[in-house]
C-alpha cells in the first residue's frame, strides 16, 4: 500500500530519524557501513504499529521455531517516482570494527536467509511512503545466541558518477538493522588471535630510537554480541610505558574480528619493546583477556665497531708487549753452540799470540 505524503511531513521524517547512507560500486567489492537509514533522498525504518513508538531498527527475541511478521516502512522524499528493490543481508563487521552488511552477491545463512519479503521489487511515487510486509522464520533447533541482519532499499536504476575517464555506477543503498537473539544460555567470551610488534629505524642498529608498529586482531568466539574495550600499550624493557586511550568496538558480532593496527614514535628500546593489550568484553558477566608480544632491538652495528675496536686494540697491545721483551730466541743472533765455539776460537788465537811474543830467540 502506498501513502501519499506532503513536503512538510517528509521533512519531519528525515528530521526524526538518526541516520547514515552507504554506498555500493558496481566495479567495487567490499563491505560498506549501515545504519537504520535514510540518505536525505529515500528511507527505510522499522514500521510503527499504531498505539507503539518508533523503533530504530528491529530487535527480537525468540525461541527456535518461531514465526515472526512484521513490517518495513521505505519512503521516497524526491519530487520524482523511484523504482526500488528490497532484499535481506547477514551482517558482519567491517575489518577496523563498526556493524555492516554483507554485499548483495554474499550468501544468506543466519538473519538474511530467514527474512522473506512480500515485495521485492516496486516503484514508489514522489514524497510518498509505502509499508512492505515480512515473515522471519527461525529454524527449529537454531543453537542460542545473538544473530544480526538487515533489510537494504537500493535502486533499481543507479546513479552515473564520472572520475576522469571512468564511468561508474554508484548505488546510494540505505538499510535498517535486524537484532535478534534465540533464547538460551548466553556465553560472552574474546580471543585474542593476533598480536604483533614490529620496529624500525636504522638507528636502532647503533642502539638509538626506534620507530613501533602494534597490529591486533579481536575476535568474538562466543554467542553474544559484544561492546569490547581494548587496552594497548608499548613499554621497553627500560622507562615508562606508552598507553593508547581506550578503544570500544561496538556490536562485535559474533565469531566476526576486528583488526587496529598502531605506530609509534621514535623511542629509546633498550634492547627490548613489549606490547601488551587487555580486553574488557562489555557483557554483563565481565572477564579480561590478556596478550602480549615482544620484539627485540638488537644494536647489531654497534655490537660490529666493539668487536672491531677490541680486535685491533687486542693486536695493538700484542706487539707492543714484542716491542718490549726484545728478541725471542733463534732470532737477530747465532745459537748458544755457535756463540760458545766462537769464544773459544778467540781465546786461543790469544794465547798464541802471547806464546809467539814471549819465546826467546836461540842462541
Amino acid at each position: 500500500m502506498k501513502i501519499r505524503l506532503s513536503s512538510a511531513l517528509c521533512r519531519l521524517f528525515v528530521l526524526s530519524l538518526t541516520v547514515v547512507s552507504f554506498g555500493l560500486l558496481s566495479l567495487g567489492v567490499g563491505v560498506a557501513p549501515a545504519s537504520a537509514a535514510n540518505n536525505g533522498l529515500y528511507s527505510v525504518f522499522p514500521a510503527t504499529p499504531s498505539g507503539s513508538n518508533p523503533r530504530v531498527w528491529f530487535n527480537y527475541l525468540v525461541n527456535p521455531g518461531t514465526v515472526i511478521k512484521d513490517s518495513v516502512t521505505v519512503t521516497n522524499q524526491t519530487p520524482q517516482s523511484i523504482a526500488f528493490k528490497l532484499y535481506p543481508v547477514d551482517a558482519i563487521n567491517a575489518q577496523g570494527g563498526g556493524f555492516a552488511f554483507n554485499p548483495p552477491q554474499a550468501p544468506l545463512r543466519t538473519v538474511g536467509a530467514w527474512v522473506q519479503l512480500s515485495d521485492l521489487e516496486f516503484t514508489l511515487p514522489p514524497h510518498s511512503l509505502a509499508n512492505v510486509p515480512f515473515t522471519m522464520r527461525v529454524p527449529q533447533g537454531e543453537t542460542p545466541g545473538d544473530y544480526a541482519g538487515g533489510i537494504v532499499l537500493s535502486p533499481v536504476y543507479p546513479a552515473v558518477e564520472r572520475r576522469g575517464a571512468f564511468t561508474f555506477n554508484v548505488y546510494n543503498n540505505v538499510g535498517t538493522r535486524i537484532y535478534l537473539r534465540v533464547a538460551g544460555p548466553l556465553h560472552p567470551s574474546l580471543s585474542i588471535t593476533k598480536l604483533s610488534i614490529g620496529t624500525s629505524g636504522f638507528a636502532g642498529l647503533l642502539g638509538g630510537p626506534v620507530s613501533s608498529t602494534v597490529t591486533y586482531t579481536v575476535t568474538n568466539t562466543g554467542n553474544e554480541i559484544l561492546n569490547p574495550t581494548a587496552k594497548l600499550s608499548v613499554s621497553p624493557l627500560v622507562g615508562s610505558a606508552t598507553e593508547v586511550p581506550p578503544k570500544i568496538y561496538s556490536s562485535l558480532l559474533p565469531h566476526n574480528s576486528v583488526t587496529a593496527t598502531y605506530k609509534f614514535p621514535s623511542k629509546e628500546a633498550f634492547l627490548r619493546f613489549s606490547a601488551n593489550l587487555t580486553l574488557i568484553t562489555g557483557a554483563a558477566k565481565d572477564t579480561n583477556t590478556a596478550g602480549s608480544a615482544t620484539a627485540w632491538v638488537v644494536p647489531w652495528l654497534l655490537i660490529l665497531i666493539i668487536l672491531i675496536l677490541i680486535a685491533l686494540l687486542w693486536l695493538w697491545r700484542r706487539r707492543r708487549r714484542k716491542a718490549e721483551e726484545g728478541p725471542e730466541e733463534g732470532e737477530g743472533g747465532p745459537s748458544g753452540t755457535e756463540a760458545e765455539a766462537a769464544e773459544s776460537e778467540t781465546a786461543a788465537s790469544g794465547s798464541t799470540e802471547e806464546l809467539v811474543k814471549n819465546a826467546t830467540p836461540a842462541r
